[in-house]
């Protein structure tokens, strides 16, 4: 973090290497494999926000992405999807004019930045979106509860399509089976 101010040109020249190289290798590997889509892990950020400011991602890490990306497209994957870590919102615009077209946010706070309908809305329904289902709903909801909360959630992401809807975390000791059963039950009926 202190070399993006006291060495910016060092780090702008690491992301560039590593940029290139992850475009290398996943040229190689598109020599022998058609993917639906190229997933790209970014764990910048924290509940409260990315860790650098959206300025200092675009001008340090975007560039890398553009470079995955364009080669991605130039072997006929259209479908870039970053899963990210816990509040990236602020970044979103920026990965979006770099081509990432699907989003998948997991372990993050339950703020109004992050909530799919927000984003659909936002983006569009030409973004993506994996996930999407607060952990909370699995926590502390009656069956009733949940049920409604699911729909509320779900119906209107569905309907546009591009939604792959899932818990937007890992399911932890805190869930009970029967709970965690009765929504992949719910999720099941909202798919059909």
């Amino acid at each position: 973090m202190r070399a993006l101010i006291k060495d910016p040109a060092g780090v702008r020249d690491k992301t560039e290497i590593y940029g290139e190289f992850c475009a290398r290798m996943l040229e190689m590997a598109l020599r022998d494999v058609e993917p639906e889509f190229i997933y790209i892990s970014e764990p910048i950020s924290d509940n409260r926000g990315p860790l650098i400011s959206p300025a200092m991602f675009e001008e340090f890490m975007i560039p890398a992405y553009e470079h995955v990306i364009a080669t991605a497209r130039q072997h006929g994957c259209e479908n870039i999807l970053v899963s990210t870590y816990g509040n990236s919102a602020l970044l979103f615009p920026a990965l979006i004019r770099a081509g990432v077209n699907m989003l998948w946010i997991s372990e993050a706070a339950e703020v109004p930045d992050l909530d799919y309908r927000y984003l659909r809305r936002k983006f569009g329904g030409e973004l993506g979106l994996i996930g999407g289902i607060p952990l909370s709903l699995l926590r502390s909801e009656t069956a009733d509860g949940m049920k409604a909360r699911l729909r509320a959630i779900t119906d209107p992401l569905l309907k546009t399509g591009r939604y792959i809807p899932l818990a937007g975390g890992r399911i932890r000791e805190d869930v009970s089976w029967r709970t965690y059963k009765g929504y992949r039950e719910m999720m099941r009926d909202a798919l059909s």
